[in-house]
């Protein structure tokens, strides 16, 4: 989204680690970034640092992301009179289900976001599942609490080349008339990817062409590896791990299929935008957040959160009904232009920093 922002409204400058995957994007979108870490243990200095740099940089609008470092970014803000306080919420839950069963962490959990919220001026939650329940959790006022969504960069740079695409798919052991049904996430029990392998197993079985890519690491690895091999597709099914590639990866598949369950639940749905953007129909559980971005039938298919039958039916319909897969990627587009391109996430930013500064009484130079 930065790379859209209008820079003739915002000088920006962003606070994260020196090095790394958040540091390169940042270089490659022209953004300046200054040194900061954040990490368990080192917090009371990472505040006396971020003292230190909004000092230097005589900033009006600070925004952060919610979580354990969001109460620092307040008290730094404050004790440095930066006018504007912003704190983006990444987290969807109704309830504190993290802490709940531990009383201390509870306590001091509560203690921290009672901080936050009365030094904040906005939070922004970043759909309207979000929204309600952050101020259901947190008994925040519903008027500090602003949807503002996700959003995707549209421009012709971000789609892979066709030799890309091919080489992408070789090196992954693909050719090019296979048909790649594809899954990009975190590799934990409440994806759903253990229901995406029994759904796609009787498509890959039947089709000798299908293929299955998971693309993502952790926890489950071995326990979906085992379940692919227990249903005789492992050879059917391709583990590449994490990879910083996915948005080519992306553009090699036919199908995108997201399969998370509701709980814990999910704040949004990136990937499917992501999916969106790169021309791939996609085909996600209906649980809330993912409701605000598909409209079954229209430009994207909804299946029931955990029912597998559904899954595959909508999975094997793609690939049977051509005209159908392009239809949706086609009105998939259009509704990232209307609700999740970046262009128009940035200037709803945009408006959302010079409306809170004219508020307080700043001027904004035209």
């Amino acid at each position: 989204m930065v790379r859209s922002i209008d820079r003739g409204r915002l000088s920006i400058d962003a606070a994260c680690p020196p090095s790394g995957y958040l540091a390169d994007r940042l270089d490659s979108a022209g953004i300046k970034h200054v040194p900061l870490i954040f990490s368990p243990g080192r917090d009371i200095l990472t505040l006396l640092h971020l003292i230190s740099i909004l000092r230097k940089g005589r900033y009006h609008v600070l925004n952060g992301h919610m979580g354990r470092t969001g109460p620092l970014i307040c008290i730094a803000g404050k004790i440095c009179r930066i006018p504007v306080i912003i704190l983006t919420e990444h987290m969807n839950d109704p309830k504190h289900s993290w802490v709940e069963k531990d009383p201390a962490k509870l306590f001091f959990h509560g203690l921290w976001h009672l901080v936050s919220n009365n030094a904040l001026d906005k939070v922004i939650a970043v759909s309207n599942d979000a929204r309600e329940n952050y101020i259901k959790r947190q008994g925040i006022s519903e008027k500090k609490v602003i949807r503002i969504y996700n959003s995707v960069y549209l421009g012709e740079d971000c789609q892979p080349q066709l030799s890309r695409k091919e080489s992408l798919r070789r090196s992954l052991g693909f050719k090019n008339d296979d048909i790649i049904i594809g899954a990009i996430g975190r590799l934990v029990k409440e994806k759903g990817y253990d229901d995406a392998i029994m759904a796609v197993s009787p498509i890959v079985k039947n089709n000798p062409r299908a293929r299955f890519l998971i693309i993502g690491d952790g926890p489950e690895m071995g326990n979906l590896k085992a379940l692919a091999r227990r249903n005789g597709i492992e050879d059917k099914v391709v583990f590449p791990g994490f990879r910083n590639d996915t948005n080519d990866l992306i553009g090699i598949l036919d199908i995108f299929i997201h399969p998370p369950h509701s709980l814990p639940p999910e704040s949004f749905g990136r990937v499917l935008i992501e999916a969106m953007a790169s021309h791939v129909p996609v085909i996600c559980s209906d649980i809330n957040p993912f409701k605000e971005i598909v409209k079954n039938g229209q430009n994207g298919l909804l299946f029931k959160e955990g029912d597998i039958s559904e899954m595959s039916e909508k999975m094997t319909l793609l690939l049977e009904n051509k005209k159908l897969a392009g239809e949706l990627t086609e009105r998939a587009y259009g509704t990232l232009k209307e609700k999740f391109s970046s262009e128009k996430i940035a200037k709803e930013i945009c408006d959302l920093y010079e409306g809170l500064l004219l508020s307080k009484g700043y001027s904004i130079e035209a």
